[in-house]
């Protein structure tokens, strides 16, 4: 009887998890225009860093490597601190899925990039 009540709770997770992949999907799909002008600002912001840093490190392969590396770190991290320190600010403890929304950030921004070139 337990095996049975654990298949029914693994399926139930499963639908769970479908349904909210198709509600993310209408969402995307309602909001494509918005989204879009959004990743355009993530791009702009990210070639915006990426010549300031150039500026900071040494031309050359090793120099574009590290400005493209401290920017791929700093916009996800910069991007998830802010809400987080509003959150701090309001509720005196920390953020949770602070980390998650850091990865998410960074696989967007890893994304756009990769589609870039």
């Amino acid at each position: 009887m337990a095996v049975r009540y654990q298949q029914w709770d693994s399926s139930k997770s499963m639908l769970k998890q479908i349904v909210s992949l198709l509600l993310a999907s209408v969402i995307v799909l309602a909001f494509l225009s918005y989204l879009s002008i959004g990743m355009g600002w993530l791009l702009s912001l990210e070639n915006d860093l990426y010549g300031l840093f150039q500026h900071v490190f040494a031309g050359g392969a090793v120099g574009r490597f590290m400005s493209q590396m401290v920017v791929l770190l700093v916009i996800p991290l910069v991007c998830t601190a802010v809400p987080a320190g509003v959150y701090w600010a309001v509720n005196r403890k920390p953020m949770p899925y602070l980390n998650q929304c850091a990865w998410v950030f960074w696989l967007v921004l890893a994304t756009i990039l990769v589609f870039q070139k």
